[in-house]
């Protein structure tokens, strides 16, 4: 049985990850910063991989802390990328589905404001609308999975300081 829904948050300058119960409290959350490149007056430059890492990290993180599995979690936010829906399976180990319509968000925030005035009238109806577009099943094992997050995090740690190198 699902318990939780994963809130992905994208930020300037970290990444977040919110569970809520199905009465809609928050039961985990995570954050991480990420690095913020200035290589000109005025500019920032972001490294997308990174993001990707601290993002994953941050949802492993926020399981962790309520003792939770990839399996408990009835949705979350994804890609249309066919490569990161397949790396997140990997990384997570379980199936991961791609619905049929992306644009997630906007779409619940329309069943709900239709749920409100009665364009649905139950939430069985809505999801009669819903449909797998891919879905995505490990094609790793688990001691693969946690050595290539291991070096990962190497990986990029050790990547923090090239920027400055390039100044020199």
């Amino acid at each position: 049985m699902k318990k939780y829904i994963m809130a992905l948050d994208a930020g300037t300058t970290s990444n977040r990850c919110i569970i809520f119960d199905k009465r809609g409290r928050i039961v985990s959350l995570a954050q991480k910063e990420f690095s913020q490149i200035f290589p000109h007056p005025g500019w920032v430059e972001h490294d997308a991989t990174e993001i990707w890492s601290i993002q994953l990290g941050v949802c492993i993180e926020a399981l962790a802390k309520i003792n939770g599995q990839a399996s408990d979690i009835a949705a979350s936010g994804a890609s249309a990328n066919n490569f990161l829906m397949q790396f997140q399976a990997d990384m997570i180990q379980t199936e991961v589905q791609r619905p049929k319509t992306l644009e997630t968000t906007a779409l619940g925030a329309a069943y709900l404001a239709g749920l409100g005035v009665g364009f649905w009238e139950s939430l069985d109806e809505i999801k009669d609308n819903w449909s797998i577009d891919k879905l995505f099943e490990p094609q790793i094992i688990k001691e693969e999975r946690d050595k290539k997050y291991r070096n990962w995090k190497r990986a990029v740690k050790r990547s923090f300081d090239w920027a400055k190198d390039l100044e020199d």
